[in-house]
C-alpha cells in the first residue's frame, strides 16, 4: 500500500469519525444537555409508539425494495439487524426526550418520527458522500471531470443542510421545553 493509498484512507477514517461526532453532537448534545440539568421521569406517548414503527419501516422497505428473492438470507440479515437496532434508537430518544422535560406530543412526535429517522438513515449516504467528496478531492484534477459530480455535491448539500435543521429543531424544542418547565 502506497503513501498516497495511506493518505486517502486516513482521510476517509477521519471524514468518517468526524463527520459522525459532528452531525450527532449537534444534534443530540441538546437533548443530553437538558436531560442532566433536568432529570424528568421517563414516560412514553401513544405517539412515540407510532414513531417506532416508523423507525423500523422504512428500512424495511428499503431492504424489501432492494434485495432480491434470490438473496434471502442477506434479506433475513437486515430484517433482525433493524428489529435490534431500531427499536434501541427508538428508546433511547424516547428517553431522552422525557428526561429533558420534552412532553409535547408535536415535538415529541417530530423528533421520533422524523429528526431521529432522517439521522439515523441519512447518516449512511451522507457519510458516503463525503468520503467520496474527500477522495475525488485528492484524486489528480484529470479524473475529476464527471457530470454526475455535481449531482453528488447537491445531495451532500440538501443533507447537510437538513441535518442542520433537525439541530435548530432540537434546540428550539429544548428551548420550548425549558420555557413550559419554568
Amino acid at each position: 500500500m502506497g503513501l498516497y493509498n495511506v493518505l486517502i484512507l486516513l482521510v476517509v477514517l477521519a471524514t468518517l469519525v468526524g463527520s459522525v461526532a459532528i452531525i450527532g453532537r449537534w444534534i443530540l448534545s441538546p437533548i443530553d444537555r437538558a436531560g442532566r440539568q433536568r432529570k424528568a421521569p421517563v414516560r412514553f406517548s401513544i405517539s412515540d409508539f407510532l414513531c417506532l414503527f416508523v423507525a423500523l419501516q422504512i428500512p424495511l422497505a428499503i431492504v424489501y425494495r432492494f434485495v432480491g428473492r434470490e438473496e434471502i438470507n442477506t434479506f433475513w440479515l437486515f430484517t433482525i439487524v433493524t428489529w435490534i437496532v431500531a427499536p434501541l434508537i427508538w428508546l433511547t430518544g424516547a428517553r431522552a426526550l422525557s428526561k429533558a422535560g420534552v412532553t409535547k406530543v408535536a415535538d415529541r412526535f417530530v423528533f421520533l418520527g422524523v429528526v431521529v429517522p432522517f439521522v439515523y438513515f441519512g447518516l449512511f449516504p451522507f457519510l458516503f458522500l463525503t468520503c467520496a467528496s474527500g477522495v475525488w478531492l485528492l484524486n489528480p484534477a484529470d479524473d475529476r471531470v464527471d457530470s454526475s459530480s455535481l449531482w453528488y455535491v447537491i445531495a451532500w448539500l440538501v443533507l447537510a443542510f437538513l441535518f442542520f435543521a433537525c439541530g435548530l429543531f432540537t434546540r428550539w424544542m429544548v428551548r420550548k421545553a425549558a420555557q413550559r418547565s419554568i
